[in-house]
């Protein structure tokens, strides 16, 4: 490289005005292209933008989404303060415990067991990402960023979900929030059936005014297929 520069310039020297200036144009082209090589090779590692992670809808549709018989626990955790729902659903009806009351649901109507049965107001909080036909939609709306098989046959899927498309979602809102995505992880088994979504939703909640700081939602799912028909307290 030594040796080919030197003699560019001795050629430089000796040459006529025209000579100069192809030289000079020929040089500002090496140099262009050796920075520009340079940029590329040592440019680092760099953030996604809004526009890049949100262009596609993800292909993943693993089954169990919407399964409807199995056991379930939700933990959201707000500000650092768990909320914890356990029980079991059978189709449209659900049996669960929360803050140490009994509670049933059926449609859209909730109970709570006060020496009685008594109709209530819905218990769950954030229950738009609770419910799985929400879930569905979400997940045709993330970007899928990672996926993992394991030895097992479990798989691993890790999503970014943006603010503004949440708030689309679920509100029906068109809204601008800053480019900073919210995570989504699901985890299914080996029959493809989802045991595990996990939300990160700091940006959302803080935009939506639902959290000082933070909010985590982790669900889990389990034996599927094998919860009994519930009975209806009520009767």
């Amino acid at each position: 490289m030594k040796e080919f520069f030197e003699k560019i310039r001795e050629s430089f020297n000796n040459g006529d005005e025209s000579h100069k200036k192809t030289i000079l144009f020929f040089g500002f082209y090496i140099v262009f292209f050796i920075v520009l090589f340079l940029v590329i090779i040592f440019g680092g590692k760099r953030d996604y933008l809004l526009q890049e992670y949100e262009k596609g809808i993800t292909q993943e549709d693993p089954e169990g989404v919407l399964s409807r018989n199995y056991l379930y626990d939700y933990k959201v955790t707000i500000d650092g303060v768990i909320h914890d729902y356990y029980g079991k659903r059978y189709e449209d009806q659900e049996s669960f415990k929360y803050n140490n009351h009994d509670y049933y649901r059926e449609n859209d109507d909730f109970y709570v067991l006060n020496e009685s049965w008594i109709k209530c107001e819905n218990p769950y909080l954030s229950y738009n990402f609770l419910y799985l036909e929400n879930l569905a939609k979400i997940l045709q709306q993330a970007s899928l960023m990672e996926s993992k098989v394991l030895d097992d046959g479990s798989h691993e899927y890790h999503y970014l979900v943006s603010s503004n498309t949440l708030m689309q979602i679920l509100h029906q809102e068109n809204t601008d929030y800053d480019e900073v995505p919210d995570s989504l992880e699901m985890y299914t088994n080996e029959k493809n059936y989802v045991t595990k979504i996990v939300y990160h939703l700091d940006h959302y909640c803080v935009h939506k005014a639902t959290c000082k700081s933070s909010l985590m939602i982790e669900m889990t799912f389990e034996l599927f297929g094998e919860v009994q028909k519930i009975d209806n307290p009520l009767t």
